[in-house]
């Protein structure tokens, strides 16, 4: 049973006895509490009769206090046992995720690679421009390697990836690395702030929606939250600017000049993912209500606000979290309709404009980087998934 022992390190027997007799004394404890109590319990199944009597007693003779120590040192080795089982669990599957992402990468950077040489594009006329003669066109596709096959070019691509290196911008000049460093700080504060409001609203709107479950409030809610998912980002940034520019004339519309230019684009990306998250609490939290512990806590005359936020509300997070981590990503990865329309100096604006202009370096750069960002947040929120509920196992997730 010791690969299944999932309980946190204990400095005593006695800290794990007082636990022990907490959880089983609380009637309204939750699903999380059930499961580590079933587990606790079924450890202390494994010890001796006389040894458990002795637990239980307040004896203090010699016999007593050799049972306590012998059921303590089981103890210790049934847990260090269950750590050891716990950390290579982990570590299988870290590296099965990181064996994972790193194919999800290569497949990327195959299909973007192949892509941009569909792409009726001539790297060394967007160089050079439309006017240079033959020779210098073909001394730029030499240096480029472009008259090489089409497999050598992957593998040197791919080789220099591999270093950290994406390439040259055939527009800007510079280094795509580079390029993509210099505008994700602003894309960060932007995604940020985004999903800090999104969250906020979302939750608070979901939290009210299920505690007013078939009401007004409830059905105002949902049609408030429908709206929000359904009106397109760019619409709602471009009318958010015509509004703000006819009422306040001095509010900055556009660029990262400070906190106030960051308003308009937060609202406009955290209104349409608010909407969503409080659709997907509003039923986890319904659901959880339906739930024994809940109605166990209920009997006990606990309102149903406390209830919901003590008991119910951590099991009904655990889907908005999936969400939020999948949303962060692609905030992270830069956001093109958003960023476009405030002018935003992100990667999502800088993605935009190598599209427009066929900058084919800047473009596979800045794939590559959003599928990195996507895998990495991904193989966060699953690990952070087992943490906030110990009933998960990292093998279930993987």
């Amino acid at each position: 049973m010791n690969d299944k022992v999932k309980i946190p390190a204990y400095s005593s027997l006695a800290a794990f006895l007082a636990h022990y007799r907490a959880l089983k004394s609380d009637a309204s404890r939750s699903a999380g509490d059930a499961q580590l109590f079933a587990e606790m319990s079924a450890l202390l199944a494994t010890l001796a009769p006389e040894t458990r009597a002795a637990l239980d007693s307040s004896e203090d003779s010699a016999a007593a206090r050799r049972h306590r120590d012998r059921a303590e040192l089981h103890l210790r080795r049934a847990l260090a046992a269950g750590g050891i089982v716990a950390g290579l669990t982990m570590f299988a599957y870290l590296v099965r995720r990181i064996v994972f992402g790193a194919a999800v990468l290569l497949g990327t950077s195959i299909i973007t690679f192949a892509i941009a040489f569909v792409v009726p594009a001539d790297p060394a006329i967007a160089m050079a421009g439309a006017k240079a003669d033959p020779q210098t066109l073909a001394t730029i596709r030499t240096e480029l390697g472009l008259d090489q096959p089409l497999y050598i070019q992957y593998a040197r691509y791919l080789d220099r990836a591999l270093h950290g290196d994406l390439g040259r911008s055939y527009i800007r000049r510079e280094n795509v690395t580079t390029l993509i460093a210099d505008r994700f700080p602003a894309t960060a504060v932007l995604a940020a702030a985004a999903m800090a409001l999104s969250l906020i609203l979302g939750i608070a709107m979901g939290a009210i929606a299920a505690a007013y479950r078939g009401r007004a409030a409830d059905n105002l809610l949902l049609v408030i939250s429908l709206a929000l998912v359904s009106i397109p980002v760019f619409w709602l940034g471009t009318m958010l600017l015509i509004a703000v520019a006819a009422t306040i004339r001095s509010f900055p519309l556009g660029g990262y000049s400070g906190p106030a230019s960051l308003i308009l684009p937060t609202v406009t990306l955290a209104l349409g993912s608010a909407g969503y998250y409080s659709r997907v609490l509003q039923t986890s939290l319904s659901d959880a209500f339906d739930q024994d512990y809940v109605r166990t806590a209920r009997g006990k005359g606990l309102s149903r606000t406390r209830v919901m936020l003590r008991h119910a509300m951590a099991n009904a997070l655990l889907p908005l979290v999936t969400l939020a981590g999948l949303d962060l990503a692609g905030l992270l990865s830069g956001v093109v309709l958003t960023e476009t329309v405030f002018n935003w100096p992100g990667i999502g604006r800088l993605a935009a404009d190598a599209i427009f202009n066929l900058d084919i370096p800047v473009i596979m750069g800045t794939v590559l980087f959003s599928a990195f960002l996507i895998v990495v947040v991904n193989l966060l929120v699953d690990l952070l998934y087992a943490w906030l509920d110990p009933r998960i196992r990292l093998a279930e997730l993987g």
